[in-house]
C-alpha cells in the first residue's frame, strides 16, 4: 500500500490527530528501510555452505560432493546490470531451436550444455556408466563398434560422421571433418578422397595444392538436407596467422558448419610455443625466431589455461566476419595426445575449461586419447588410473549446475587490472567467473558495477564469503589455472 493511499484511508476513518501520529510513524519506518537498503548482503549458496530460504540442496551425482544448489525464486527482480552493454552472442541454448534434431532432443533447455568426448567408446553399459559418472553427455565421432541404441537408451547424444547409417534420436548432428585446414589447406583444388598426404589434393599439397574447401563442400552433401541436423567440424593450426590469413581461415568457419571447435593443446603440444604457431597469436618474450622474427613463447606464456580462452576468442572473431554467429565449443586434452610423454594435470584441465567458458565457449569436447606416457590408450579417461577423472568430474558438475547461468548473455565489464572474468545475471543474482589475466597470480582487486551493491560475495563451491568494502573486494589466485566463481545477490 502506498503512503498516499494510506493517508486517504486514514482521513476517512480517523481524526486529524491520529493521522499526524500515523504519518510520523510511517515516515520513520520508510527512513529506516531506506537506510538498510544501502547495505544489502549476500549469503552463501555453495555446495557445502549455508543454504538460504530461497534455495535448497539437492542430490546431484554430477556435481562435486554430490550436492548442488537448486535455484529458488528471485527476491530481487531488478537487474542492476541492465545498463551495461552485452557481449554479442549466438543466442545460447535458444540457438539449438534452429535445428529440429537438437530441438527434439531438448538441447534448447537452458539447463543443458553439451559436454562431449571425442570418439566415445560406447560398446557396453560399463562404458556408458563411466562417461555418465564423468558428467559427459555427448560423443563427437564414434568408435567403429559404438552402440548407438545404447547411447539412445541412456539419454546420451552423438555427433556422427556425415552420411552415417543406423542413427536415431540420439544423433543430433553430423560431423564433417577434423583439421581439414591443416591436411588439405585453404583452397578449391581437386580433392582425392582416401589418398594419403600430400597427394590428397591435386596438385599435391607439398607442391602448392590446397583442397580443404573442396573437401568440406563434398562431405557436406552427405548430410541429409531434410534431416534437421546441426553440422559440426573441428579445425586446427590454420587458426594461427602464420599458417593462414584471417580471410582464408574464416572461410572454413563460415562456409559449412553450424557448430565448430578448434583443438590447440597448449599444455602438451611440443611445437606450439615456437615459430609460426603460438607466437603468431599470443605475444611472447622468449628468443626471437629465425623463421618469423617474432619472440617465442616462454614455457610460462605457453603452458597456461588462458591460451584455451584465447583460441575461443580468435574463433569467435573470425566466425563473426560474415555478420552471423554460430555455436563454438572448446577442445581440451585429458592425457598425453602427443608422442612426447607430456601430460596435462587435473587442475590444468579445470583451468582450460574455465578459461574457455569465460571466453564464451558454449560446449566442451575432451580429447581422451593417450599416445604416450605411462598408460597409452584410446580412452585414457576410462582406462587409466592416473587420468584426471576427479577434475573432469568436478568441472563438468559445475557446468551442469550453473548451466542456467552460463546459457544467459554476458555483460561487458572490466573488474580491474590483471583479471579475466565473465559477468552474468540470473534469477536475481550476478555471477562472476574469474581467473588471472594471461595466467597472472596473486591477490586481485575486483571493482563491482556501480549498481551492484552488497556487503559480501559468495565464493561458490568453496564454503566462504568475501567482504566488500566501498564496492570492491580482494581475492587470491594461487596458480595460473586458478579460478573462482562468485555469486552476488544485491
Amino acid at each position: 500500500m502506498s503512503f498516499h493511499s494510506l493517508v486517504s484511508r486514514l482521513l476517512r476513518t480517523q481524526t486529524v490527530l491520529l493521522l499526524a501520529v500515523a504519518g510520523i510513524a510511517l515516515i520513520g519506518t520508510l527512513l529506516l528501510v531506506s537506510s538498510r537498503a544501502a547495505t544489502p548482503f549476500v549469503t552463501a549458496e555453495s555446495e557445502s555452505g549455508t543454504v538460504t530460504s530461497g534455495a535448497s540442496k539437492i542430490t546431484d551425482n554430477t556435481a562435486s560432493a554430490g550436492a548442488a544448489v537448486k535455484f529458488g525464486t528471485a527476491t530481487n527482480s531488478v537487474n542492476p546490470l541492465s545498463s551495461l552493454p552485452l557481449i554479442p552472442w549466438e543466442g545460447g541454448s535458444a540457438y539449438y531451436d534452429n535445428f529440429p534434431k537438437t530441438k527434439a532432443a531438448g538441447w534448447t533447455n537452458p539447463a543443458f550444455i553439451p559436454i562431449s568426448a571425442w570418439y566415445m567408446r560406447a560398446n557396453s553399459q560399463t562404458d556408458i556408466n563411466g562417461y555418465k559418472a564423468l558428467g559427459i553427455n555427448t560423443s563427437v565421432k564414434m568408435e567403429s563398434n559404438a552402440n548407438l541404441p545404447l547411447l539412445r537408451s541412456n539419454g546420451m547424444f552423438a555427433v556422427a560422421d556425415a552420411g552415417s547409417s543406423g542413427t536415431g534420436t540420439e544423433t543430433i548432428g553430423m560431423h564433417l571433418e577434423d583439421e581439414v585446414d591443416m591436411w588439405a589447406g585453404p583452397g578449391n583444388d581437386q580433392w582425392n578422397e582416401g589418398q594419403p598426404w600430400p597427394t590428397v589434393c591435386t596438385p599435391a599439397v607439398d607442391k602448392g595444392g590446397k583442397c580443404g574447401y573442396t573437401a568440406l563442400a563434398k562431405i557436406l552433401t552427405r548430410v541429409p538436407s531434410s534431416g534437421g541436423y546441426a553440422v559440426h567440424a573441428n579445425f586446427g593450426k590454420g587458426i594461427f596467422p602464420g599458417w593462414e590469413s584471417d580471410a582464408q581461415f574464416a572461410q572454413f568457419l563460415n562456409g559449412y558448419t553450424t557448430i565448430m571447435s578448434d583443438d590447440i593443446y597448449w599444455y602438451t603440444d611440443g611445437d606450439v610455443c615456437t615459430a609460426a604457431q603460438g607466437p603468431t597469436m599470443i605475444q611472447g618474450s622468449g628468443p626471437v625466431s629465425i623463421y618469423t622474427g617474432l619472440k617465442d613463447l616462454t614455457q610460462a606464456e605457453c603452458r597456461r589455461a588462458a591460451n584455451y580462452g584465447a583460441v575461443v576468442d580468435r574463433v569467435r572473431k573470425l566466425d563473426a566476419l560474415d555478420g552471423k554467429r554460430q555455436m563454438i565449443w572448446s577442445f581440451v586434452e585429458t592425457g598425453s595426445p602427443f608422442q612426447n610423454g607430456r601430460a596435462i594435470t587435473g587442475p590444468q584441465v579445470e583451468g582450460a575449461v574455465m578459461s574457455s567458458l569465460i571466453h564464451e565457449a558454449r560446449g566442451i569436447t575432451y580429447f581422451k586419447h593417450n599416445f604416450s606416457g605411462t598408460c597409452p590408450s584410446n580412452d585414457g579417461l576410462l582406462d587409466c588410473a592416473n587420468a584426471p577423472k576427479a577434475s573432469v568430474t568436478k568441472i563438468n558438475g559445475y557446468i551442469k549446475e550453473l548451466a542456467p547461468v552460463l546459457n544467459t548473455q554476458s555483460y561487458q565489464y572490466s573488474f580491474g587490472s590483471a583479471i579475466d572474468a565473465m559477468l552474468k545475471w540470473h534469477n536475481g543474482s550476478a555471477y562472476i567467473f574469474a581467473m588471472g589475466d594471461k595466467g597472472s597470480t596473486g591477490t586481485k582487486t575486483f571493482s563491482l558495477p556501480a549498481g551492484l551493491k552488497t556487503a559480501q560475495v559468495s565464493a561458490l563451491h568453496e564454503n566462504r564469503t568475501v567482504p566488500v568494502s566501498i564496492g570492491t573486494f580482494n581475492d587470491s589466485f594461487e596458480a595460473e589455472y586458478s579460478y573462482h566463481i562468485y555469486k552476488v545477490t544485491p
